[in-house]
């Protein structure tokens, strides 16, 4: 009996698990087609969890074209259901980027610098 239990919670954990990460993997998706990096220049792209600390999802790529040490990072925040850009480069704090995204009042898709100004914290380190 106790046994089934713990099989069923495992169960609806890891299908929780794969169902957050399948949902914050299209998210992430839609920003970087609307913000208009083209799909063809993206490489060395990886989707990893960060289990450890806020449970949120971070996908990092390079982008052919662009600097060859900038890393485009997105965390989706599983709380909000938000996704922030976070350009990475071992050079600059915040790099310039060839695909910058669009800044809009109404939407809550935030660019680091604005990111840093409201108390976000910087998660790229975890990678």
């Amino acid at each position: 009996m106790l046994l089934g239990l713990a099989v069923i919670v495992t169960g609806f954990l890891v299908g929780k698990h794969y169902y957050t990460k399948a949902y914050a993997k299209r998210e992430i998706d839609a920003f970087v087609t609307e913000q208009g990096v083209p799909s063809k220049a993206i490489y060395d792209e990886k989707m990893v969890w960060d289990w450890q600390k806020s449970g949120d999802y971070i996908k990092r790529f390079k982008v052919r074209g662009d600097s060859a040490d900038i890393v485009y990072g997105y965390l989706f925040i599983v709380g909000g259901g938000d996704v922030l850009f976070m350009p990475y480069s071992s050079t600059s704090d915040e790099p310039d980027v060839k695909y910058p995204p669009e800044k809009t009042e109404d939407d809550f898709n935030l660019y680091y610098g604005e990111a840093m100004r409201m108390g976000v914290r910087r998660c790229m380190c975890i990678i």
